[in-house]
């Protein structure tokens, strides 16, 4: 895995925006992202 990919991984299972910051009500739980990086991976956001 690249180094750019490994840090955007880092930052995506490091973030709380969902618990620290929600645009409506926060999350009653930790976060817990699911990923499957890889360089040839589309990237889809769902909120």
């Amino acid at each position: 895995m690249s180094q750019g990919l490994e840090r955007l991984t880092a930052r995506a299972r490091a973030c709380r925006i969902c618990v620290d910051q929600p645009l409506g009500r926060p999350l009653p739980h930790e976060p817990r992202p699911v990923l499957r990086p890889s360089s040839s991976a589309r990237i889809l956001l769902a909120s």
